[in-house]
């Protein structure tokens, strides 16, 4: 009897033992499942998720004489390309941003080779910054139409590679205000972008379609020609349209064929196939959109 009393005690000794040890396992499982889940919970997103330092365009080095315009190219660039090897954010100052072109700038063109840059003014750029930022309409106009993704301060920066090129059709003392507003209400006037998805194409991006369907499909809308630059031969980056330079500084300007470089330079840089790559969803949530320490 003290026998089996001694051999239920180890049976009992050598039950326990795993059973603890099983529940131990157990437990452990449970907590390694309940942090799991934890750490798997959706974090809520601050406002704003992310703020972004950029650092703002260069300006001019040197100034060359101002030298006769034969076109102006209102020239506007496509996000999805912009932004997919470039870090791209909105500053504060800009409330949204809807899918579609970006405005890049209203560039004076010759038939010279080169474009027309960095041009002398009676004005200093810094003084030209100060007259464009203390008229608030234009200000609030820039914050929503001329947006800085990667760089501060583009507007500006245009002005002083392009537009102090374009003074002699923009004079007067309203000549730089008049320069900016102009490039503003063409781009706003011209939706390229809608145009081409409620064409008879309906275009989407990361789809190719040939190049002179595409420009046919605005050319029945605006009633000219446009101009595409591409990246590797595919991808759409800019479209340009052409203005008369003795109109450009009025209610309306005239559209007219753009120059001959302009079209050599698409049949150097594009394909007759060609996409829009995907535009960065990640900037049209107002909320959520990374942000940036621009001004404007």
């Amino acid at each position: 009897m003290k026998i089996h009393k001694k051999n239920n005690t180890n049976f009992h000794k050598q039950n326990k033992e795993p059973d603890q040890k099983n529940l131990k396992q157990k437990q452990n499982q449970v907590r390694k499942k309940t942090s799991k889940s934890k750490s798997e919970q959706p974090k809520q997103v601050p406002f704003p998720p992310k703020v972004l330092k950029f650092r703002f365009y260069n300006y001019c080095k040197k100034y060359q004489n101002i030298k006769k315009v034969l076109s102006y190219a209102l020239v506007e660039y496509w996000p999805g390309e912009k932004c997919r090897d470039n870090v791209c954010a909105l500053p504060f100052s800009t409330p949204y941003v809807n899918e579609g072109f970006f405005l890049h700038g209203l560039w004076p063109q010759n038939d010279a080779h080169k474009n027309l840059v960095c041009c002398k003014t009676d004005v200093h750029i810094s003084k030209a910054e100060q007259i464009i930022l203390d008229d608030s309409e234009l200000k609030s106009l820039i914050y929503q139409n001329w947006i800085s993704v990667d760089r501060c301060g583009i507007s500006i920066y245009q002005f002083d590679k392009h537009g102090t090129c374009s003074m002699k059709n923009f004079v007067g003392n309203n000549g730089i205000v008049n320069y900016i507003k102009t490039a503003i209400r063409l781009f706003k006037k011209y939706d390229l972008w809608k145009i081409l998805q409620e064409s008879d194409l309906k275009v989407v991006t990361n789809k190719l379609y040939n190049i002179d369907k595409l420009r046919n499909a605005i050319q029945k809308v605006i009633g000219n020609d446009v101009i595409f630059t591409c990246v590797e031969m595919t991808s759409i980056y800019e479209i340009k349209m052409c203005f008369d330079p003795l109109s450009v500084n009025t209610p309306n300007p005239k559209l007219i064929k753009c120059l001959d470089k302009n079209y050599n330079e698409e049949k150097r840089r594009c394909n007759t196939e060609v996409m829009f790559i995907h535009f960065p969803d990640f900037l049209l949530d107002p909320v959520t959109a990374p942000r940036s320490d621009c001004p404007y």
